[in-house]
């Protein structure tokens, strides 16, 4: 990010003073002349030299960071609330197992008081 920023300075800063001979390439040398320049480009290599390119692949960048910060918000909000459901349902279960357990007592309890004592 701030490597294309300080490439985008540099771009900037050619296109006002009228120059190109300096321009950079991709990999983060400079390209020393027009002559040079137009082998790179033959060649097939990326030259960063125009602003208005660097400043779309700077705002592609930084809308792709906020997308995929908001996808881990949805997710890390998604993953709570499942938590929070296992959460309760784990509850709910342990109390109506005990409410089981104390029925049972009881009903055992009724069945031993029913028995004739001597």
């Amino acid at each position: 990010m701030q490597r294309k920023r300080k490439i985008l300075e540099k771009a900037t800063a050619i296109k006002e003073a009228g120059r190109t001979e300096t321009t950079e390439m991709s990999n983060g040398q400079p390209a020393a002349s027009k002559y040079q320049l137009s082998l790179l480009l033959a060649a097939g290599a990326k030259v960063l030299d125009d602003p208005k390119l660097i400043k779309k692949s700077l705002k592609r960048m930084q809308n792709k960071k906020k997308k995929s910060a908001l996808a881990w918000k949805e997710r890390l909000a998604a993953q709570e609330g499942e938590q929070k459901a296992q959460q309760k349902k784990r509850r709910d279960n342990l109390s109506a197992r005990k409410k089981q357990i104390k029925e049972r007592k009881v009903a055992k309890r009724k069945k031993k008081l029913l028995r004739p004592r001597f």
